[in-house]
Parts: C-alpha cells; structure tokens; sequence
C-alpha cells in the first residue's frame, strides 16, 4: 500500500515534528516503499508539519569540479532535488555543502555560507541549526551516516584528523570560477552509526517507522552536546575500530601525529625492524605511518641496500617516502670494532653522502661487540675518525651520534663516560640504548643516566628494553615498559628537560610487522600514562 500524505503529517507528528521548528531533513524516497504523489507529496507533508512560521532546510550537496548555485541538480537524492526546485526555495552558496532551505528562517541559516572557513562550523547552516533550541534534524529512511550535523561536533573539537581541502564555485554575479580552500573538512569514512544507543540513552532521538523507512527525529543541540562528549572523553570516538579500514586507520594515525605537536622530541621508528628488504619499503612506510610515525631511521640493513643498488634506487626511496608523506631522520650504520680509525673515514663517507641526499638530520654508528678488544685504544682511534668526519658531517648539516652496544668497547656507562670524555660535543653525542644497558648488567636510569656524566651527551634516546638473564622471565628484547630497560623513567625526565633530540621505536627485526605495531602502542601507552 502507498504511502500518502496523511501517513507522512500521521508519522512526523509522533516522531515530534512541531510547527515553528528548524528542520534539517536528510532522506531516501525508495525507503518509504511507494509514496503517492511523489517526492512533492513528501515536501508537501514536510512544509504542513513545521508549518508557516517553521523552516525547512535539506542538503543540496553536489559533487562535482565546479559548482554553481543556479544550475547544478543536488545529489542528494529526489526529494531533496524537488525541493531545491520549489518557488522560494533559497540555496545557499557553497561550493561543497550547500542547503536548500524554505521559511521565515532561512536568511538566518543560509547568511554568509561561504564566509565561513569550513563547510560546517559554527556560521554554516548546521552551526547555527545547533545553535537555537528549535534546529531539529529529520533522518527519513537514511541512517547517522548521512547527518551532516555530527560533522560539526567534530569541526567544535578540531579533530586532528580533518583535513584541508580545495573546492570550486562559479561566482553568480561575474560568472568567473573562483577556488575556494575549506579547512577542518570531514573526511572519509566515520563510525557514525554506533552513535544511535548515544543520543538514545542520552534523550536526544526519537525513532519510528512511516511506511517501511526508519526515521530518527533529533534536537540539534543535545545531540551536538552528546557527541561532543564523547569526542571529548576520546578523539576517536567517531572512528571504527577495524584494522583493515586504512580510512579510520589513517585517521586514528593522525590522532597519534597530534600528540606529538606540543613535545620537543622527535618520534622516529626502524624501518627495518618492519622488513630489511628494499622492495618491501612502499609497504614499511605505511604500517609506520598508520602507527603514527613520521619521521623515519634507516637501519644498517636498508642502508646497506639502498648503496649497493644503483642511483636511481635512491631516487626510488625519496619518491616512496615522498608518497607516504614520511621523512628521513636517522640513518644508522654498524662499524666493524677494527674499523674505528681515521684511515676509514672514505669508508663512511658514502654512507654520509646518502644520509645528505635522503634529508636525514643524524647518522648513527654502532660499534660491534668484540670483549677481545682493548678499550683504551679504541676509544682514541675512534676520537681521530670522528674528528676527521667531523667536518663533512657539518658541512652537510648532520649530527653523528655513536650507540652504546653490549659487548663493544662501548658496552658499559663507565665506557661510555670515558669514551665522551676524549670526544668534544661537536664530534659525536650518544645514541642512548637502555636494553643494551641492560644487557651489560647495568640500571639505563637508576645507574647509567641518574649517577652518571652522559646525561648532557644524550641526543637519541632508543625506546628498546628488555630483561637480564637472571630476570624472573628472561627475555633479549621485551616490549618498551615490559622489562627492566626503565624506559618510563628516561621518556619522562628526558621530557622534564625539554628533551630535543628523537626517541626511536624499536623492535627485533625478526618480529616483523605485527611486533612493531605493538612496540609503537606500547610506547603510546606508557607516554599515555605521563
């Protein structure tokens, strides 16, 4: 059976639906089943339910290069088109959001449209809706997914995740296309649909059925407090939770990218420990970028590659990282023990000149564990290499750092106090290794870093830890937090300082993907907790 007129003004009126309201309707007219009449039949139930002193308003959206107000047909569906056609129906100018809007309030919602700076803040027709106790939001047949509103709740909280986008218009008085840039834009996909139980538990909505469409009947206002909230309580509170969505993934990534504006540190991870392969490096990038990494270290592996292969192999990892939006900090090289004199400087310095041409800001040399090695005479070989690199190092702008490893000359705090004792500053700093530390025998914070003299020598600091062999679960390498690296204790004082060096995710290579993304949360957890 046909849906009429009397079963529209029958079901708008038990949803709450008053005459005087601001209406914003969103709608599917196959949803209703057959509907006598029309979509006219719905505009026409629509208009006698808010009455002459009610204002209707429905999105006119269009997506298309270049939008003009006259001429472009909505795609928002028929009744929203045979509403934009009505005699007296305003459309607002806007080149992605624009309404279509009847009544003795559509001055007020359609009033400087396109001066606001975004398509739905607080001067766009939803911010005002928002804004006055009688704005309501009408869902015929559709679900949270098309309320435009609950976009606005999250231009109020600035997600970090919203973009900057560009967008086209034709002026109505010259004709000429004008671009216009929209920032705070929604982007793509959001969870919207679990905010039902939200605004029902929270008295917002009213949901009922006219013919076979659902229909939602919400106050503007409470449900922009609830949302609010909720995105208050947690930024993501709009995103999916599912692994593979790359939209809320990437989203919840730039959440991440977020917290790090007000540090003075630079988050960086291992490519490497994601995969040592050249070919997989595409792949590498985006599972940190998705972790919320940005800046990135080449590990000895990757580096190592990218010099045996040809030139045009670099140019193929500055165009990966250009497509990842991700940046080169660190490259990091392992120096044979034997290596450390000044008659291998020309060695090092291919490995310089990459870490220039891939806009890398430190390069990182690790010694290699040799007990057999007597320590007083490398540290003063070493001292002339790094005095030697020095100036080719400065000349392209990169600080040298060197890690302390276990089993290297460099194994113990006491080694690398007398080792920095004989560098200058402006020679080398100390890539701080806590779980190396650790497997020396020594305490990274209690001991090395709080009793110690390196503490102004530290320019990176590794998120690495692990766990002894007399520990009660002994492990090489354990999640940052889960071992006896007191890596909790280094992040907080080095950010009491105003730590501007980089801390660096690290995982065990042969842990992969999967480890890396849970070394990379349990950072965030233990910085969630300071």
């Amino acid at each position: 059976m046909a849906v009429t007129k009397q079963d529209l003004l029958s079901g708008f009126s038990a949803l709450g639906v008053r005459s005087g309201m601001v209406l914003m309707v969103h709608s599917s007219l196959p949803a209703f089943g057959e509907v006598e009449g029309g979509p006219e039949t719905v505009i026409d139930a629509l208009l006698e339910a808010v009455g002459p002193e009610g204002t209707l308003a429905l999105p006119a959206f269009a997506y298309v290069g270049v939008f003009d107000a006259a001429e472009t047909p909505t795609t928002m569906g028929a009744i929203a088109e045979g509403f934009r056609k009505r005699p007296g129906v305003t459309r607002s100018l806007h080149p992605t959001h624009s309404i279509s809007v009847l009544g003795p309030r559509a001055d007020f919602l359609t009033a400087d449209h396109l001066a606001d700076p975004s398509a739905i803040g607080t001067g766009s027709p939803w911010g005002k809706l928002a804004s006055i106790p009688e704005g309501h939001v009408l869902l015929l047949g559709v679900d949270q997914d098309r309320n435009t509103l609950l976009h606005h709740a999250e231009e109020l909280v600035a997600a970090p995740y919203l973009q900057t986008i560009r967008a086209e218009y034709r002026d109505p008085v010259n004709g000429t296309v004008v671009v216009k840039q929209l920032c705070r834009f929604p982007g793509p996909h959001r969870d919207f649909l679990g905010l039902d139980r939200l605004f029902l538990d929270g008295g917002a909505m009213r949901v009922g059925k006219i013919g076979s469409a659902v229909c939602r009947m919400m106050n503007a206002a409470r449900v922009v407090e609830l949302e609010l909230a909720a995105l208050r309580r947690d930024t993501a509170a709009v995103l999916c939770t599912n692994q593979r969505c790359i939209d809320c993934v990437e989203q919840r990534a730039a959440i991440l990218r977020s917290r790090l504006a007000s540090e003075d540190f630079t988050l960086t991870a291992v490519v490497d420990d994601v995969s040592a392969r050249l070919e997989d490096l595409p792949r590498s990038l985006r599972v940190l970028r998705w972790q919320g990494v940005r800046d990135v270290e080449f590990g000895p592996s990757l580096a190592r590659a990218m010099l045996e292969k040809h030139a045009g192999a670099r140019l193929d990892v500055s165009e990966a990282l250009a497509s990842a939006r991700m940046r080169t900090h660190t490259i990091a090289w392992t120096v044979a023990t034997d290596d450390w004199t000044a008659a291998h400087v020309d060695d090092l310095r291919p490995v310089l000149s990459l870490a220039a041409r891939l806009g890398a800001h430190k390069l990182i040399l690790r010694p290699t564990a040799n007990p057999a090695t007597d320590p007083a005479a490398w540290r003063r070989s070493a001292a002339e290499l790094l005095a030697d690199l020095q100036p080719a190092a400065a000349a392209d702008d990169i600080a040298v750092l060197v890690e302390n490893v276990a089993g290297s000359p460099l194994s113990a705090g006491s080694d690398c106090e007398a080792f920095f004792a004989e560098v200058p500053p402006a020679h080398a700093s100390l890539a701080f290794s806590p779980a190396a530390f650790v497997h020396a025998g020594e305490r990274p914070f209690l001991g090395v870093y709080s009793h110690g003299r390196l503490r102004s020598r530290v320019a990176q600091l590794y998120i690495s830890d692990g766990a002894r062999a007399d520990a009660p679960q002994p492990r090489p390498l354990t999640l940052p937090g889960h071992g006896q690296g007191e890596v909790k204790e280094l992040v907080s004082i080095l950010r009491c300082r105003s730590f501007s060096g980089s801390m660096t995710i690290r995982a065990r290579h042969a842990w992969g993907q999967s480890a890396l993304r849970d070394a990379v949360a349990a950072f965030w957890h233990l910085r969630g907790n300071l």
